[in-house]
């Protein structure tokens, strides 16, 4: 009985340090809204394509993980403030990588081809007549739009 107490013990003490090394880099939600608010541009944007390129990686501990790097082109259909003078109608690049999945704030979601979003990003131009746009709030940088378009 002593031995299955003890097991138990070590199993609960095992299952609650691994709890905190996963929540250990974790933001608290008011800190992604206070990133959204901080971001040069929050706009309402419209996927026109997406081009994901996937990759097999190893990461840490040696476990195989699929790596991302998206590329995505959109429409701004609505500004709310644009830093870099962005206007409805404009078209953007939208560059990021979605990598290993490890304790923390979180990657932003995979965008989908005519899927709207509220996108809270810094806008560039890298490429004459081309803004390119990167995440600025982590998982909370592509919100989905589900209201009808005004």
């Amino acid at each position: 009985m002593l031995r299955i107490a003890a097991a138990l013990a070590i199993a609960a003490a095992s299952f609650a340090g691994q709890a905190a090394r996963d929540a250990e880099g974790a933001l608290p939600p008011n800190a992604y809204l206070k990133l959204q608010a901080e971001a040069p541009e929050a706009i309402e944007i419209r996927i026109l394509s997406v081009d994901a390129r996937r990759s097999q990686r190893q990461g840490h501990g040696g476990r195989d993980y699929v790596h991302q790097d998206i590329v995505a082109m959109a429409r701004v259909e609505r500004v709310l403030r644009s830093a870099s003078g962005l206007k409805p109608g404009d078209t953007v690049r939208i560059a990021y990588a979605i990598g290993e999945p490890i304790a923390g704030p979180g990657y932003p979601r995979e965008l989908q081809t005519e899927g709207r979003y509220m996108a809270y990003v810094e806008c560039r131009a890298i490429v004459p007549g081309v803004r390119t746009c990167t995440p600025s709030a982590y998982a909370h940088t592509f919100e989905p739009v589900t209201e009808p378009v005004r």
